[in-house]
């Protein structure tokens, strides 16, 4: 038996229509366990005066400002952005495009870091003429007089980006894993030897 085009388009949209939901609720609740991991950690290691989240959508991730006012340090803010997993359709097509999830957090001093404006990325960005360094093994740009300080700030931990210029210490994580949260500490506390006070 042959079967004709329109039985074998019916079949997978039946197809479809069942593993849709099987794979939202399932992927849905990974996100939001993912989202609630990192909340609850960012509050842990920074326990700040004040809070706020903004949900960027029901499972894709969160943006949270947290009010510090201690150890020279006036904000932290915490971007977590999640792939869709939850979808089905547009999973795959995310996966080509972003790859991964990302990590992003930006440290705002009360006093400037001994550091000039200084960046190192993974994919060139925002670099206009970056010389390229390795990085345990792995190919990245930089730009800036301090690249070295940089370098030390990171101290072995692995980033798509960490970049320093007017008081703000921005850092780019290429993953969702919660030891990004202890390597957040680890660079902050790395970065105190750079303050002037």
């Amino acid at each position: 038996m042959i079967l004709d085009i329109f039985t074998i388009m019916l079949i997978v949209i039946v197809i479809l229509a069942v593993a849709m939901p099987v794979v939202f609720f399932k992927n849905n609740n990974k996100n939001i366990k993912k989202m609630k991991a990192y909340s609850e950690g960012l509050e842990k290691k920074f326990n700040p005066k004040d809070k706020m989240y903004t949900l960027l959508g029901t499972s894709v991730g969160f943006r949270n400002t947290m009010d510090i006012g201690r150890d020279h340090i006036l904000r932290i803010e915490a971007i977590l952005i999640l792939l869709p997993r939850q979808s089905l359709i547009y999973y795959p097509l995310s996966r080509m495009t972003t790859k991964s999830d990302k990590f992003i957090i930006k440290i705002e001093y009360d006093v400037s870091l001994n550091i000039s404006p200084s960046t190192i990325e993974k994919y060139k960005k925002f670099c206009e003429k970056p010389k390229k360094i390795d990085i345990l093994g792995s190919k990245y740009y930089a730009c800036g007089e301090d690249v070295d300080k940089l370098l030390d700030i990171l101290n072995g931990i692995v980033v798509g980006r960490i970049s320093y210029e007017n008081r703000v210490l921005f850092i780019e994580f290429l993953s969702s894993d919660e030891k990004n949260l202890d390597d957040t500490v680890r660079i902050i506390e790395n970065s105190k030897k750079y303050l002037k006070l």
